[in-house]
């Protein structure tokens, strides 16, 4: 999945994730359970997630986020941070896996 922002702010992590059902047998009497899922981040399996900063954009990264590709920046146009949390910020370095 590529997703790309233009003249957009983002805060908080973008990440592939892992999902799971509220329970372990869903049949058609329990249908509803389909759309009850909890996502936990983690490393791509068969997940990718690519993030494209276009102009305008900015990205404060607030937690792990798993990418399987590089973040894509405009030069000049667009910025992306990583937030300790107790509101310092310093530009974000990438760690692929």
């Amino acid at each position: 999945m590529v997703l790309t922002f233009e003249d957009t702010t983002i805060r908080g992590p973008v990440s592939a994730s892992r999902t799971r059902h509220r329970v372990s047998t869903i049949d058609a009497s329990k249908f509803q359970e389909l759309g009850e899922v909890t996502n936990s981040a983690q490393a791509a399996v068969n997940n990718g997630v690519i993030v494209r900063l276009d102009s305008g954009s900015s990205w404060t990264v607030t937690g792990t986020s798993y990418l399987t590709g590089p973040a894509v920046v405009t030069p000049g146009r667009s910025r992306w941070w990583f937030s300790s949390g107790r509101g310092r910020r310093s530009k974000a370095a990438l760690r692929l896996s």
